[in-house]
């Protein structure tokens, strides 16, 4: 088990004692699927509420852990520890940004701590329409770099 997984079930630890179920999601999800070398944050989907209406209370449950809100992004936190960063999404996100269906999510508990998995299909999904988004926005760089070279020429 690495060290970011083990820090996402001490978080998850945390949060299952508020109610909260987070669904594990990014690289960190997927290498539970396939091999990830690059795994750089640890991103937790939650339900809307606690990033809304009740984000005084989640700030200090991650605070009960030594984890404390970055300024600039106020969906992540970090802690002295070199963990990276922890980034929380709303679970309403799931459907209507990536078109997965946050009922079907696989729920998993290791050590009494539970949480949600997205499956390979999820995965496949997101990162199909992740892909496309990168490619619109490369077609739109090259077609820019081509009139500048006409420019030069």
């Amino acid at each position: 088990m690495n060290k970011k997984f083990k820090t996402f079930l001490e978080i998850s630890k945390q949060l299952n004692k508020y109610g909260i179920s987070p669904i594990l999601y990014g690289s960190l999800g997927v290498a539970r699927l396939i091999k990830v070398n690059d795994i750089d944050d640890i991103d937790i989907i939650v339900p809307d509420i606690w990033l809304t209406n009740n984000f005084l209370k989640f700030k200090k449950i991650m605070g009960d852990i030594g984890f404390k809100q970055d300024k600039d992004y106020p969906h992540e936190f970090n802690r002295a520890k070199k963990e990276g960063h922890i980034g929380f999404e709303l679970k309403s996100s799931l459907k209507k940004d990536l078109g997965v269906i946050p009922k079907a999510v696989r729920v998993t508990e290791i050590n009494g701590i539970k949480f949600g998995e997205l499956s390979a299909k999820d995965y496949l999904v997101i990162y199909k329409k992740v892909i496309r988004m990168w490619e619109k926005r490369m077609a739109k760089r090259v077609d820019k770099a081509r009139e500048l070279e006409k420019l030069i020429k």
